[in-house]
């Protein structure tokens, strides 16, 4: 029997802002627990909520550049729910009034293809505090710092077909919200999380199956694995005529399983209300543009028009990666004689020479005109690869430029033609039955002859061009 998967996510993305949504407590992650609250936070009496006007900007930014739909007038709600981790008993969200409607995300998947995702919504809410579990001592402490951080929830329709598609959503929107500088997307603390809405149906033209919902998933890998497992729970009951309920559900890492948490609440459960103690928000018309600002080229935008200056689509998809290291390699787009080549250094030994010194791209000391002079040397022939990622290796640490480092570290010229073509000459002379059998097909004795080679010009040969002096001289002895 062919089962087909349907997933809806809805991603929890921590705003980048100095206050939570609606009083002036701080947001830092890691402070001492229940340091970060006020009456306003934990719901006191009397204490009136007050929007904090950067949090909807974000929220703006966001819905321009994933092509929402942004209607002039959006409102707060109360969803109420009574949970230890929320003191007021309800939330702070928004129901029908979001920021904005609709939208979507380019994703690729393997054998890179790439499509769309469509999105429901996206609005504003508050998040909750967290529960911290002491198993052994058998009590939950509650820490109410994160109460109030401004949340921005990212729904999408139902029209992922599977843990890889729903894994490459969940990579791509974390970079688009990275790009706009919206959100630090760090799911190890907290500040990018995501539900799973999953069921599975005989076949895509049957009705959509009984929905399980799959909480706080804060790993690709483990959502991925999550999905897998309760996409095949779901089949095996459809195969077995057995009844599934509407859950909520989490994911045990230890058993590999998903395991029930609770009912699946319905919205007519959070009975929500219009929030009473906020107006509603009204944007006029072109008075938000100039407090978004431009908005940055997003990646898969970078990557197309990369891949047209000849980079290849891995080298792309690597600096794509973080606007950082997008941002140093358009610096050096216009300097470099190469892009291709240029794309091929950063990725191989610039980004090894920064994980090895446990640096980041903003701490790279290797500045742009600096690999441009690097490339332009490499390509006259004026150093050598060896040389070259000698120099790389000590500029991104240590800076400077590549002349006054040449002599600091005494690289010397390269040997030139002649000198090889010697040393090539008495290379064969040594080895003339390798000689004998690279001509009768032997290709592989090639690769000793070019590191005796290598050996015999102690590293100061272009290996390109020596490898075709050598090729040359085997096939005319």
């Amino acid at each position: 029997m062919t089962m087909e998967c349907v997933i809806g996510l809805e991603v929890h993305a921590q705003l980048k802002t100095q206050h939570k949504m609606f009083c002036v407590c701080p947001v830092r992650f890691g402070a001492t627990p229940n340091t970060l609250i006020c009456p306003v936070c934990m719901g006191h009496p009397g204490a009136l909520p007050r929007l904090n006007r950067e949090a909807f900007v974000l929220a703006w930014r966001t819905g321009l550049a994933l092509n929402c739909e942004l209607p002039p007038h959006s409102r707060f709600a109360r969803k109420h729910y009574m949970y230890p981790d929320l003191p007021k008993g309800y939330q702070i969200s928004q129901h029908k009034h979001p920021v904005g409607w609709g939208g979507q995300v380019e994703i690729e998947t393997s054998g890179g293809h790439r499509r769309f995702i469509a999105l429901e919504r996206i609005h504003l809410e508050e998040d909750a505090g967290q529960l911290i579990h002491e198993p052994e001592e058998g009590i939950s402490n509650i820490d109410y710092n994160r109460c109030g951080v401004p949340l921005l929830e990212i729904v999408t329709k139902p029209v992922l077909r599977s843990a890889e598609e729903a894994v490459a959503f969940l990579r791509s929107l974390r970079d688009i919200l990275r790009f706009l500088d919206v959100c630090d997307g760090n799911m190890q603390e907290g500040s990018l999380r995501c539900d799973v809405n999953l069921s599975v149906r005989k076949g895509p033209d049957e009705p959509l199956g009984v929905r399980t919902e799959i909480k706080n998933m804060n790993s690709f890998r483990l959502m991925g694995d999550a999905i897998r497992y309760e996409a095949q729970r779901h089949g095996k009951a459809l195969e077995e005529g057995l009844l599934l309920e509407p859950e909520t559900r989490l994911w045990d890492v230890e058993r590999q399983v998903t395991r029930v948490m609770r009912k699946k609440e319905t919205a007519q459960d959070y009975r929500y209300m219009p929030e009473p103690d906020l107006p509603p928000i009204v944007v006029e018309e072109g008075s938000w543009e100039a407090a978004v600002g431009a908005l940055p080229e997003l990646p898969f935008a970078r990557r197309d028009r990369w891949t047209e200056l000849g980079v290849s689509s891995h080298d792309a998809k690597t600096l794509a990666g973080s606007k950082a290291l997008a941002d140093y390699f358009d610096a050096c787009l216009p300097l470099v004689p190469s892009a291709k080549a240029a794309s091929h250094w950063i990725v191989r030994d610039v980004l090894r020479v920064l994980h090895n010194e446990g640096l980041t791209v903003e701490e790279c000391k290797l500045l742009p005109a600096e690999l441009a002079a690097l490339l332009s040397l490499l390509e006259g022939g004026e150093v050598v690869r060896g040389q070259a990622q000698e120099l790389v290796q000590f500029i991104a640490v240590n800076g400077g430029t590549i002349e006054d480092t040449r002599q600091l570290l005494g690289i010397e010229e390269p040997v030139g033609q002649d000198a090889i073509a010697d040393a090539i000459a008495s290379l064969l002379a040594e080895h003339d039955e390798l000689v004998q059998r690279f001509r009768s097909g032997d290709s592989k004795v090639f690769g000793f002859l070019m590191g005796q080679l290598r050996e015999a010009t102690q590293g100061k040969a272009a290996m390109q061009q020596a490898s075709k002096l050598l090729r040359e001289a085997l096939r005319s002895k």
